[in-house]
């Protein structure tokens, strides 16, 4: 018979921690400084922003957004775009990395359906903790 021995193999990355104390999510804190955020935003901004976030419902009737201006208020909110495949956009805000959100363009016309409208504000009230209370209009001096 052979001798048994028991494998020993060389550690090369440390030894590992015992213990492990449970820690909130980096993403749930940027959510709740999120909330607390506020833009002061153009008029033209923040007629489209209060399209997706309307103040009742009664004022989410009728609202239009065009393509364009949906493209031009994340910019004007710090957002890096990217124009991806054929109707994809890719939005990245600056002020908090890793939480991109995709929309795509309406089609066959330039405007933004009302489903497609609170679609797209749930996906930002999820990621960035948004409502219509983020966005004030701000006074011209």
């Amino acid at each position: 018979k052979l001798p048994i021995q028991p494998a020993t193999k060389q550690k090369t990355r440390g030894q590992a921690s015992s213990t492990h104390e449970p820690t909130q999510s980096a993403s749930v804190l940027e959510i709740a400084e999120s909330i607390h955020q506020s833009f002061k935003v153009s008029k033209k901004v923040h007629k489209t922003i209060t399209a997706f976030f309307p103040a009742s419902v009664q004022d989410r009737e009728g609202r239009k957004v065009i393509g364009n201006d949906l493209v031009h208020a994340t910019c004007t909110l710090g957002f890096e775009i990217q124009k991806r495949h054929r109707s994809e956009w890719y939005f990245e805000p600056t002020w908090k990395r890793n939480a991109p959100i995709t929309i795509h363009e309406p089609h066959p016309s330039d405007e933004r359906r009302f489903d497609t409208i609170r679609f797209e504000a749930n996906k930002m009230a999820r990621k960035y903790g948004w409502s219509n209370e983020t966005f004030v209009l701000a006074t011209s001096a």
